[in-house]
């Protein structure tokens, strides 16, 4: 209780006393009176007891005040042992934040270490695209002197020699070229490897960044709660946050730049792959083992009935597969098919065919006829049988006329040969092939009639429709469809072979 309540309570009971007090004149007879003694012992023995009472609640009240304050003492001991638990989670982070920026730094060396490499490399590679243009020219140059020198027939060997010395010095030049391209090509991967790594540590480093930027925010707000004296440190903070910010733009900027330039540095290696590859003919032996590689077997089957008995013939032939850059067809001469014999009257009734080679054939669906030659027969097939046949598709000839040679490949017999041939004026898709013997004097020559006959860079040129002229192939023109199988019957192949025949006569004497 306190000191005030405890004079109010002794006031209020003085007034007590007083009211109690009797100060009149007391009367005359003998009255008795009370024992004053008796009275003033009780109200003191009152007072002594409300006197205690009060004692103990000022001692309550002190307990209760002084439990408070140390209460308060303690909260005030535990907040300052947080603060000061803050300061140090600061400074940590201050720490971290000086490492961020240590490691900014080493990144921004690499960065312009990297920057330097590229351009070394872009300038190695303008290099060797001058060397490339030179050899080239060089090379173009070589081959004229070649044609001239062909032409000439008082060279003599001594200069024939040379000149396929020169031609070999060349050759080794762009050798030489490609071994430095692909040297180029192993700086490219490094530098593709380089710039992996170095995008992993940028995310790892702003991934740290984010998070300690999330951290020194949770641990500002509690610093500013305690102390508000830290607010230059939180700027400070904030300043170093945004620079992270920055460098974490800028490290982005130049990802992309070094993307951009290797992507760049592969497309014209490549471009200049292409290009040697381009100016190199690909010699006779290459394409005979592409073509034993990649031809297939087909087979015919025609039937028909007769007074006597049913006549009945078999064909075979080995072909190889073209694109026209949609459609994909398997090349025949009309007299490796049924429809070369025969006329009007005697029509087939039944013609079968089939292509593949070992145990995976498939069956032909038609037999196409081409508007170019009459005797120029092409078997569309589906994109699923082309798929599970697993051989090369043969890409026509985009310019055939870039080298005077080719090279013709016996379907009959296994030989092949590079073959000089001239165009035909009088008949542009027709071109005149000079024959020449294959070995000794009883070997035989080429070309022949039906042989495939390709570019020096592998395409398929065109079929020989006799033994001197080559039909050049191009996206075919089909004039006629032959459907195969017992539908055969219904299509009037005699009258189809005669118009065949007319055609063929109605052709200059050279190309029948």
């Amino acid at each position: 209780m306190s000191r005030a309540a405890l004079v109010i309570i002794c006031d209020f009971l003085l007034i007590s006393l007083l009211s109690l007090a009797n100060f009149d004149e007391p009367a005359r007879q003998q009255v008795t009176a009370p024992d004053p003694t008796a009275v003033d012992a009780q109200a003191m023995t009152n007072l002594i007891e409300i006197m205690q009472q009060a004692l103990e609640q000022e001692r309550t009240a002190r307990t209760e005040t002084q439990e408070q304050l140390d209460a308060a003492q303690r909260a005030l001991e535990n907040r300052e042992e947080l603060l000061a638990q803050r300061e140090d989670q600061v400074r940590e982070k201050e720490q971290d934040l000086t490492e961020i920026e240590r490691r900014a730094q080493e990144l921004a060396r690499e960065r312009e270490r990297l920057r330097l490499e590229t351009e070394a490399a872009q300038q190695e590679l303008t290099s060797l695209q001058e060397q490339q243009t030179s050899a080239q020219q060089k090379i173009q140059e070589l081959t004229t002197n070649l044609r001239v020198a062909s032409a000439e027939a008082s060279i003599t060997r001594n200069q024939s020699e040379a000149i396929k010395a020169e031609l070999a010095a060349r050759r080794s030049e762009v050798e030489k070229l490609q071994g430095q391209m692909e040297k180029l090509e192993q700086t490219r991967q490094a530098a593709e490897s380089e710039k992996q790594r170095f995008a992993v540590e940028l995310t790892r480093v702003q991934t740290e960044a984010t998070i300690v930027r999330e951290q020194l925010s949770e641990s500002r707000d509690m610093v500013r709660t305690l102390n508000v004296e830290k607010a230059e440190l939180r700027e400070h903070a904030a300043t170093l946050a945004q620079g992270v910010d920055t460098l974490a733009q800028e490290s982005q900027q130049l990802n992309n730049k070094l993307t951009q330039s290797v992507e760049t540095l592969a497309a014209k290696s490549e471009e200049i792959k292409t290009g040697i590859l381009q100016t190199q003919p690909l010699a006779p032996n290459t394409i005979f083992n592409d073509y034993l590689t990649n031809r297939l077997q087909s087979a015919f089957d025609a039937r028909r009935g007769a007074i006597l008995q049913d006549v009945r013939r078999e064909r075979g032939t080995d072909t190889v597969l073209f694109s026209d850059g949609t459609n994909t067809f398997a090349i025949y001469h009309v007299d490796d098919t049924p429809l070369n014999e025969g006329g009007r009257g005697t029509d087939w009734e039944v013609i079968t065919g089939s292509l593949g080679r070992g145990l995976n054939h498939f069956p032909l669906r038609e037999l196409d006829l081409t508007g170019v030659d009459p005797r120029l027969v092409v078997a569309p097939l589906p994109e699923s049988v082309v798929t599970n046949l697993l051989v090369k598709v043969y890409s026509l000839a985009q310019d055939p006329f870039r080298w005077q040679q080719g090279v013709v490949v016996g379907k009959s017999e296994d030989y092949y040969g590079e073959v000089d041939f001239q165009l035909d004026p009088e008949n542009p898709v027709y071109l005149k092939l000079k024959r020449r013997a294959i070995g000794g004097l009883f070997s035989g020559s080429l070309p022949n009639r039906k042989d495939l006959v390709f570019t020096r860079q592998g395409e398929l040129l065109g079929l020989m429709v006799n033994d001197e002229y080559c039909v050049l192939l191009r996206p075919p023109a089909i004039t006629r469809k032959v459907r195969l199988g017992p539908e055969i019957a219904n299509q009037q192949t005699g009258t189809l072979v005669d118009e065949l025949q007319t055609r063929l006569r109605s052709l200059p004497a050279k190309l029948q």
